[in-house]
């Protein structure tokens, strides 16, 4: 069993790995880099890639409700 430390290492980490793979939504690797900004409240991030990306900022959107909660921030994706 994983100490409550652990535990927490691994929510933090399962948060990003979802909106990572929300980033990659049509898994044709579109989003090249990311530009994130942050203050006391939110976490902005701006997506830069090829092609139409409203599909993959959309499914990261979807899969932020974890990171906004362990990270007590409101992520925005632009």
């Amino acid at each position: 069993q994983l100490s409550p430390l652990q535990q927490d290492v691994v929510r933090k980490l399962s948060a990003l790995l979802r909106v990572a793979d929300g980033l990659d939504f049509s898994r044709q690797a579109k989003v090249e880099r990311l530009e994130c900004t942050t203050n006391a409240k939110t976490l902005s991030i701006k997506l830069v890639g090829k092609g139409d990306l409203h599909d993959e900022m959309h499914s990261a959107m979807y899969k932020a409700e974890l990171m906004n909660e362990v990270y007590s921030l409101e992520t925005i994706f632009e």
